[in-house]
């Protein structure tokens, strides 16, 4: 069975998370990324972003090192209540 719904019919079961600013976060990154990439030439440059996409394409999506904290607060939103 499909179920069709507009984009915003989707996002209104999502409520906000308090303090979570996403561009604040994209922002950051970028910065860090520009410190760490600052003065490298052409090929220096496209040979980090390489070995950076490597490194994802290859890892596990939740590695031991990163801590993951979420907790669902929806009422209907089933049995998950991660870590």
């Amino acid at each position: 069975m499909v179920i069709s719904m507009s984009t915003n019919d989707f996002w209104k079961k999502f409520q906000p998370i308090a303090g979570f600013d996403c561009v604040r976060m994209k922002r950051e990154a970028q910065a860090r990324a520009g410190i760490r990439t600052e003065g490298l030439s052409r090929d220096e440059l496209l040979a980090y972003y390489r070995r950076k996409a490597q490194m994802r394409s290859t890892s596990k999506p939740y590695s031991s090192s990163v801590s993951v904290d979420v907790t669902c607060t929806r009422e209907d939103s089933g049995e998950y209540k991660g870590k």
